[in-house]
Formats: structure tokens, sequence, C-alpha cells
């Protein structure tokens, strides 16, 4: 089901008309764009969408946070089921033809792979389950994850920037803490109940849209049939 998300969210194209990043880059705000789940287990997952910002996109962080909640609620939570199915199509054909011309792996690291898919999936599904679709896509599914998961309650957010840069985002009086292997410093604050109802309430943005469908995907999936 995330792969939707991840389609939805994460640029193929280094400008994709309509995306998160289009609207970033125009602005002046971000060169690059990922998303995707990032840790998994069998009982959770974190979906994260990492952003590269410039300068001038470092001073407008939470305005950024407005441009991806925007897109979550006005144009993932709000297309329809015809339009989520194309896209997981789309999705298949572009996993099975990576899962069919997938380049070599290291034989470690491809032995650990299958290690871990044997308690994840059936015999049948160990080579080939953490890439191909089995399960018939469930709409409301994915609504229930929009709703509850992708929300700003259950956001962190991970600002990572130089010392000086980052601390004109902050007040003058931010206790930083250290971590403890490295030393690192870094500060938390909690979110307030104005942000969190201003991201809720994020309006549809004209320049935001889900990305057209690849009209080049479904003929190379019939042509390596």
């Amino acid at each position: 089901t995330t792969e939707i998300y991840t389609l939805s969210l994460h640029d193929a194209l280094p400008i994709c008309e309509g995306s998160i990043l289009s609207l970033l880059k125009k602005l002046g705000w971000a060169t690059d764009l990922g998303a995707g789940t990032s840790t998994q287990s069998t009982y959770f997952a974190l979906f994260e969408i990492s952003i590269k910002l410039t300068e001038e996109g470092l001073l407008h962080y939470l305005e950024i946070i407005d441009i991806v909640f925007s897109y979550i609620k006005n144009c993932l939570r709000a297309s329809s089921d015809e339009t989520r199915q194309a896209i997981r199509t789309e999705c298949e054909l572009i996993e099975e033809l990576n899962f069919r011309f997938k380049s070599k792996q290291r034989e470690d690291q491809y032995t650990e792979q299958l290690a871990v898919n044997l308690s994840r999936y059936p015999r049948e599904e160990v080579l080939c389950g953490a890439e191909l679709f089995f399960d018939p896509l469930d709409m409301r599914v994915i609504d229930k994850l929009l709703d509850t998961d992708f929300t700003p309650s259950n956001l962190r957010i991970d600002l990572v920037a130089p010392m000086a840069e980052l601390s004109q985002q902050l007040p003058a009086d931010a206790a930083w803490e250290a971590e403890e292997w490295y030393g690192t410093k870094f500060h938390r604050t909690a979110f307030s109940d104005e942000l969190k109802q201003r991201w809720l309430t994020q309006p549809a943005h004209p320049d935001l849209a889900l990305p057209k469908l690849n009209p080049y995907t479904r003929e190379i999936g019939r042509a390596h049939v």
C-alpha cells in the first residue's frame, strides 16, 4: 500500500508537474525529494519524506511542511478509487520490470535479505515477496492510513543543518542536548496545538496535483511479456 504514497510523493523525474518538488524548486526552497518506508518490522514501519533544502528553504521549513500536508490532504486523500488503482497498476509494472532485470547483488547481502524474507512471506514468495505485489489494493486501508497515521500528531521532523544556520530557526534560549556516543548536539521541541491545527486544515494549492501516469510504462511491460 505504501508504494502508492511513494510513487505519488517521490519524483522519478527531476521535475514532475504538480509535484511537491516541482513547486519547491519554483520557490527556490529545495533541490531534491525522496519518499518511502525507511524502517520497518513485523509490527511497525516509518514512512519518511526527505527533502534537501536550500539556504532559503531552511528559512521557510514550516511553510514547506504546509505544502506537504496540503498534498497529502487535497491530492492523496481526495483522490478517487480509479486514480489510486491506476497508480497501483503502474507501481506493479515498474516493480515487475525492476525484479526481472535486477542488478547483481553481493552474495552476503542477498542471503541476509532472504533470511529476513523467510519470516515475512510464504515459502513461494520468499524470492520476490519484498518487490512484487500479490494482495489486491484495499482503498479503505489507504484512507485509514492517511487519516490516522499521516497526521501532525504522528509526525516527527528532523531538521538537520550547520549549527549557525539552525540557530536562526530556534529561540535564543533554546536548550541543546548532546547525543551519548558522538556528542552531536540537538534540540527537541514539541509542536504547538496551533501548528497541528494549521497542518490539519491546509487548503488545496493550485500548483499541486497527483503525478500523471507514464504512458510508456505499460508499453514497456507488454514488450517484455
